[in-house]
């Protein structure tokens, strides 16, 4: 009687190397599409947080009776001045009307700065935003444009009308260009 034969179960290295060929180009064609997908989520939810922001802000407004202001701020304590949202934001109540924070009137939102890479540009001329009790926003419309790496193709902006309300829409080239030259 014949011993029964065996058969080793195995790949050869040629299969193996091919294996590892289509597995190192199907990463090198994942790894871009991840990184865009990561970066759009990461900018669609920083503009959804200032939206959120300035949404805060009309309803506090409105339910307090008096100003409220939104603002760019890197302490969290007081306004900056500047157009950089991405730096952070702060929601505040603006008693005596001066549109700057001061110790007493208390701070509604306070966030820090966006993730690096991810900018968010106003226009120098309305570096805050006061909402009326009525729940309007006191002069022109404000734009804030977010962009990243990713270029002109991916910029996105929030605009708030003097209505005091906040929508999402497509940036002027000037906001687009402005934004993509801001150091960050």
């Amino acid at each position: 009687m014949d011993a029964p034969t065996r058969t080793i179960a195995g790949v050869t290295l040629i299969e193996a190397l091919i294996a590892i060929v289509l597995l190192t180009i199907l990463a090198a064609l994942a790894v871009p599409a991840y990184a865009d997908l990561s970066a759009g989520l990461r900018m669609r939810s920083a503009r959804s947080a200032l939206f959120t922001a300035f949404h805060q802000a009309r309803i506090a407004a409105v339910h307090r009776g008096s100003a409220v202001v939104a603002c760019p701020s890197t302490d969290r304590m007081h306004c900056s001045g500047s157009p950089h949202w991405h730096d952070g934001w702060l929601v505040f109540a603006d008693d005596d009307g001066d549109r700057e924070r001061g110790p007493d009137e208390p701070v509604y939102l306070a966030a820090g700065a966006l993730p690096p890479g991810l900018t968010a540009a106003g226009s120098a001329g309305r570096p805050r935003i006061t909402y009326r009790p009525d729940g309007s926003a006191h002069g022109s419309n404000l734009t804030v444009t977010f962009c990243d790496r990713r270029g002109a193709g991916a910029v996105t902006a929030l605009i708030v009308n003097v209505y005091g309300r906040v929508r999402s829409g497509p940036p002027s080239a000037a906001a687009i260009e402005r934004c993509l030259a801001t150091p960050r």
